[in-house]
């Protein structure tokens, strides 16, 4: 055998000594505590550490206990709702965070009630004149009263009724003048089995109809019903340049008598913003006043008309308040307030 195979050979085995050597050095160093206090490595219990519940609460117990005048028992709560392996709070106060929100993103919706808004917002009154017996409804309440745009059929206790509709009078008045057919009209109106909204928005229908005799008749309607709103009515159409309008005026000097003028109370109330309803009425009223307290003669017909006109004191101020900056309207109330204040003080 050559020399130089030789020296490769025992170079070798000196390698393999050197490692082998190494590899038991280690692994005295790193188990050699254990050998050393007579374990065996094998036996080792390696599993990890975990504490109980009931373990928990006795340690905390014996803390809380121990703790000289210290509050542990706050810490150990803390402690309890932490979560070491990521140091976050635990899922339990997460999901107790989850449904309060869950309670409160959508609250619980409230039934919307609809609320139903009245078509006319004057009620009927029943003005009863002692003069002659007569009674006459009188339509008046305080602000102003406006015309119905469709009105619904019914009597006038609210029970529905087809053959007193705003249809079904429209197809027996709307057509050719029918003086007959308005007559009925005004017999169930009077009677309460038509609504004001439906007669008042015939009498409309009729003026519009450009056709003069219906016009006329619709003048007339509104003069068998003396009431506040026919009071309005005749004033417009008074204005208008129309054949019934001179019908019209004649029909409002009529509410001068002790019979009608009640309504003119009413009138005003109802229409105090209308300043030309606010100007015939107060005109018509003084003409009133003058024609009978001032020319009165006995004492009892000083009680009676204070009767009459005594119920006008309130409406009549309210009414001068109002049009300080219209000289006609303020001279004509003013001046009938005195009149009335005559009949009314004795």
């Amino acid at each position: 055998m050559e020399r130089r195979h030789v020296i490769i050979i025992v170079m070798f085995l000196l390698t393999i000594g050197m490692l082998l050597h190494g590899f038991k050095t280690l692994r005295r160093a790193r188990f050699g505590a254990a050998e050393h206090a007579g374990l065996n490595i094998g036996d080792v219990d390696d599993t990890p550490y975990h504490v109980s519940a009931d373990e928990m609460d006795s340690d905390r117990q014996r803390a809380q206990g121990r703790g000289h005048g210290m509050h542990l028992a706050g810490a150990v709560s803390k402690f309890n709702h932490y979560d070491f392996s990521g140091g976050k709070v635990v899922a339990k106060a997460k999901e107790e965070v989850k449904k309060k929100k869950k309670k409160t993103d959508k609250p619980e919706a409230k039934p919307i009630v609809a609320t139903e808004i009245p078509m006319y917002n004057i009620a009927n009154q029943q003005n009863t004149n002692t003069d002659n017996g007569n009674t006459n409804n009188v339509v008046g309440t305080v602000g102003e009263a406006p015309k119905p745009a469709a009105p619904a059929g019914g009597v006038a206790g609210g029970a529905a009724n087809t053959a007193n509709s705003y249809e079904a009078w429209a197809a027996k008045i709307l057509g050719a003048p029918n003086p007959g057919e308005v007559n009925a009209l005004v017999a169930a109106f009077k009677g309460h089995q038509v609504t004001p909204q439906v007669f008042y928005q015939i009498l409309d229908a009729m003026i519009l109809t450009n056709n003069a005799q219906q016009q006329s008749l619709a003048v007339t309607a509104a003069s068998d019903v003396p009431s506040a709103q026919s009071f309005e009515f005749l004033v417009q159409v008074s204005s208008q340049n129309i054949a019934a309008a001179q019908q019209a005026t004649t029909a409002i000097s009529g509410y001068s008598a002790t019979t009608e003028v009640d309504a003119l109370k009413y009138a005003m109330s109802a229409y105090i913003t209308n300043a030309t309803v606010i100007q015939d009425a107060t005109t018509v009223l003084y003409n009133s006043a003058e024609t009978y307290i001032g020319n009165r003669t006995t004492a009892g017909t000083t009680t009676s008309l204070s009767t009459i006109y005594s119920g006008f004191i309130p409406i009549l101020n309210r009414v001068i308040a109002t049009y300080t900056n219209n000289a006609t309207i303020e001279q004509n109330a003013s001046a009938a307030l005195q009149l009335i204040d005559q009949v009314v003080t004795q």
